[in-house]
């Protein structure tokens, strides 16, 4: 048995790169029972394991190893957090992503305890749905959920647009403007790529270019609302699985529902140009409310696919 053992120390060698150095105790403790050993075998294990004598002990390198970080402090849970979040809303974990926290941990190069506090900041918000075996699920959200998130942000953004409609600058007024004209390539892009199915990459991103120029469009007129708080709030309702859902909704958007949105935006647009507080709020509110009963309808259809 002492031979097998040492073959397979030798077999832990070749593959590792190393030898184990508890042989050399080893044959001579076995050494020390004359009785169960022939001339033969005591050659042999003297031959096996004498080659280790010169040897320095030997050290794990730790040179090629990143430093771990292992407290838990609140704002490294908050950073973590914040970019697990993050590839959430850019679609590189989308829901029913299984986010295992040893992975994470590797990824962040932390170990898993924050990785575990980030991801119950996470569940609270609705985002993640813990489960067992030290990992998380990015939620599917349901279709109530989906027409909710969008009451809320049809009369967030509503009155970000009558406020912006006081407030907007002409400079603010030209990246609007610049913003929307991005939009309508972007739609030009996205038809074109319906149009050549045999390309799906080319379809995913002219998809994710539409969702990029749509919330640039948005994003600038909370900007120019003259409220932080306010800008804050739509970041929070438009981000999450929401953001994921609106991209997952442009597989389904047909010719007409593209031209369509691009003729919602000018109409808000217009009414910030002409400085039309309630005309601009009342166009944001219908844009945004009638976007919702298209999502929840080509999510149902996309859940009812799987």
């Amino acid at each position: 048995m002492a031979i097998v053992l040492l073959y397979w120390c030798e077999a832990y060698r070749s593959v590792y790169n190393r030898p184990l150095y508890w042989i050399q105790s080893f044959s001579q403790s076995i050494l020390s029972f004359d009785f169960c050993w022939t001339a033969a075998d005591r050659e042999c294990i003297y031959l096996r394991t004498s080659r280790y004598q010169h040897l320095p002990k030997w050290q794990p390198d730790n040179e090629s190893k990143k430093p771990v970080k292992t407290t838990s402090s609140p704002k490294l849970i908050e950073d973590l957090a914040d970019r697990i979040h993050s590839k959430i809303v850019s679609g590189e974990y989308p829901p029913g992503t299984r986010l295992k926290q040893e992975l994470l941990a590797q990824e962040f190069d932390v170990s898993r305890t924050p990785i575990r506090e980030a991801l119950s900041r996470l569940e609270v918000k609705g985002i993640v749905t813990q489960v067992q075996h030290r990992s998380a699920i990015v939620r599917m959200p349901s279709s109530r959920e989906i027409s909710e998130i969008y009451q809320v942000r049809a009369e967030l953004e509503g009155l970000a647009a009558q406020l912006s409609a006081r407030w907007i600058t002409d400079e603010q007024l030209f990246e609007l403007r610049s913003a929307q004209d991005a939009f309508v390539v972007a739609i030009k892009d996205l038809k074109g790529a319906a149009a050549a199915k045999n390309d799906p990459a080319l379809y995913a991103a002219a998809s994710q270019r539409w969702l990029e120029m749509n919330g640039r469009f948005h994003q600038t007129i909370s900007d120019s609302s003259n409220n932080r708080y306010l800008a804050r709030q739509i970041q929070g309702v438009a981000s999450g699985y929401a953001r994921s859902v609106a991209l997952s909704s442009a597989i389904g958007m047909n010719s007409f529902r593209l031209e369509s949105t691009v003729l919602q935006h000018e109409r808000i647009l217009k009414a910030l140009e002409e400085r039309e507080p309630a005309k601009a709020r009342r166009a944001m509110i219908e844009h945004i409310l009638e976007a919702s009963e298209f999502v929840i309808a080509a999510f149902s259809n996309l859940n009812a696919d799987d």
